[in-house]
């Protein structure tokens, strides 16, 4: 009797053993399905977040260019050149469908000149750079403009790296916002600009 009674007791702690044990593997699948959940909506919080951002730059960046477009004309004509016309966010093709399109943020031109304005909030040399690089293929892109004169030019609300003086160096005008929406040429008058 005592060895069946043994056995019951154990039985019944096996049958506990079993049912926590269970309890144990449905609280890990859960625990395992929450941090599956958390992962999927942390890529989702980081995806969102990203277009987010996304969006606010590509605002921001086309409200510069508006800005910069709504003043470069009287600023470049304040400064000496014959400029009359102006746009933003202009693009192009390769006419021979090959290479690389391009985009001008802000293109100001007259009768006999073009100044391809880059526009950042806060430029840097590397972006002085690649607009150089775009000034070099200009006329592959934008074929209506051949035999104008080319110069460049770049417009921020702030330099980092002495990025102004740098542009300035490589025969580039530099203008920037004063105020809410005035935009200046800040060259001075020995400036000679390089033509592409």
């Amino acid at each position: 009797m005592e060895s069946q009674s043994i056995e019951r007791g154990f039985e019944r702690v096996w049958q506990m053993f079993q049912e926590t044990d269970r309890k144990f593997q449905e609280t890990d699948r859960k625990f395992k399905e929450t941090d599956r959940k958390f992962q999927e909506s942390g890529r989702e919080f980081a995806e969102r977040l990203k277009k987010m951002e996304d969006l606010f730059i590509g605002r921001w960046g086309r409200f510069m260019e508006v800005l910069v477009d709504s003043g470069a004309v009287k600023s470049l004509r304040d400064y000496g050149l014959g400029i009359n016309r102006s746009a933003s966010s202009v693009k192009e093709e390769m006419q021979n469908g090959e290479g690389r399109g391009m985009e001008i943020d802000v293109l100001c031109w007259g009768d006999e000149l073009i100044v391809a304005i880059e526009v950042k909030t806060t430029l840097k040399i590397e972006d002085v750079r690649e607009h150089e690089e775009r000034l070099g293929r200009f006329f592959e892109c934008f074929p209506r403009f051949s035999g104008m004169r080319l110069h460049g030019a770049v417009a921020a609300l702030s330099f980092a790296e002495e990025s102004d003086r740098y542009a300035y160096k490589r025969g580039m005008y530099v203008l920037t916002l004063i105020g809410d929406t005035v935009v200046r040429v800040v060259n001075d008058k020995k400036f000679r600009p390089r033509e592409w």
